[in-house]
Order: structure tokens, then C-alpha cells, then sequence
């Protein structure tokens, strides 16, 4: 990764596509806007970084969120997870999309690492788990893991980013995540209990 974090802004003023803004964020607090040349510079230049994150801190829960209310995201300190649900905080119909329910979505989680790149405040997605340290990528059909009291299993469905993620942050952003397939990753609850910010997250 360079020494400062770059990410890609519309400029949502002209609403044209070929005009983009890459805002660097230096060590020393300044910001540099520099315009791109292309849309497929900036998308190139995004998805390079989202590859090259390094996932190099202690495992843990970097922030947990319900969902009371369709568009609604809360941070909450913990949370109450239950097998066959999920967060006892959500909607009921949290896992459902375009008029069914999605098997194996109880949990949502996406890295924090990611949300860096894309300068979105973990709020923002939606998901209810947001980790750090942890590459979300590598976790196969099957794995466990351990959040809290809380023992989340990797289901085969797959966290794609829809048209809420590119309302929610911006286009550029779900061709990025799509394409190098950093959206994050979707569970089943096999032991409930609370997650906390700041929980360790270990793999079993």
C-alpha cells in the first residue's frame, strides 16, 4: 500500500460519468484533488488497491450494527445474535431480497479495510458485522468462526454489492468490490450469544 490512502469521489455536481476526482489523504492531514483521466484509470487504480490491503492486526469485531427498519443502520456497543435468526436487533425481514428470503444470511459482515479504501464509515453498507484483521475473502464454505460468544459458520452464498451499496457509497465503489470480490461475506449463527466492539475474532 503507498504511504497515503486514496480513494475516488463523483462529482455528483455535473453527474458525468468521465469526470472524476481522486482526493489523496496524506500522512499530514492535507488533502491533494487530482482529476482522473478516465473512469477505467480510476476504476483500475481503485481495484489495485482493494487487492493489495494487508489484513495485519489481531483479528477482532470493529463495529456492530442492527437493522430495526429497512434502510435503518445503528451502531450499537453488543448485540444478541441467535441461531436461525441472527441479530435479534434486525427487521424481520432482513434477509430477504426482491421478495424471498436469502438462505444462509443471518449475519452479514464486510472488512473494515475495505471501508478505508472506499472512505465509507462503517455505518454505511449495512452489515451488521464489520471486521478487522481479518480477510474475509479467505474464509471457504463451511469455516467457522469465533466473535464474542458468538460461533458465526461462511454459508455458500455469495455478498454481492446491489444497487443500495452504489446508492449508499457510489458506483465506482460496487464495480471495485465486485470485481475483486472484497464485498464481504454472509453467515449462519451456530452458537448464540452477544458480540461486542472489540470482541477477538478467532477461526476455528
Amino acid at each position: 500500500m503507498p504511504d497515503f490512502f486514496e480513494y475516488l469521489v463523483y462529482s455528483s455536481q455535473r453527474h458525468d460519468y468521465g469526470r472524476y476526482i481522486r482526493t489523496c489523504a496524506r500522512p499530514n492531514g492535507t488533502q491533494q484533488n487530482v482529476r482522473c483521466r478516465s473512469l477505467m484509470g480510476c476504476m483500475d487504480r481503485l481495484e489495485s488497491m482493494l487487492t493489495q490491503i494487508v489484513y495485519d492486526t489481531p483479528p477482532r469485531v470493529h463495529a456492530v450494527l442492527e437493522k430495526p427498519a429497512p434502510g435503518v443502520h445503528v451502531l450499537v456497543d453488543e448485540a444478541l445474535m441467535r441461531p436461525g435468526t441472527g441479530f435479534d436487533g434486525n427487521h424481520d425481514r432482513v434477509s430477504w431480497w426482491k421478495g424471498r428470503p436469502v438462505e444462509g444470511r443471518e449475519v452479514t459482515a464486510m472488512a473494515s479495510e475495505v471501508l478505508d479504501v472506499l472512505n465509507s464509515r462503517a455505518v454505511i453498507p449495512g452489515d451488521n458485522l464489520i471486521t478487522r484483521g481479518l480477510d474475509l475473502r479467505a474464509l471457504q464454505d463451511g469455516d467457522r468462526i469465533r466473535a464474542g460468544e458468538v460461533v458465526l459458520e461462511r454459508t455458500a452464498s455469495i455478498h454481492k454489492p446491489c444497487a443500495l451499496f452504489a446508492a449508499r457509497i457510489s458506483e465506482e465503489a460496487r464495480r471495485a468490490v465486485l470485481a475483486t470480490q472484497t464485498r464481504g461475506a454472509l453467515f449462519v449463527v451456530r452458537e448464540g450469544g452477544f458480540v461486542r466492539t472489540g470482541d477477538p475474532i478467532t477461526r476455528l
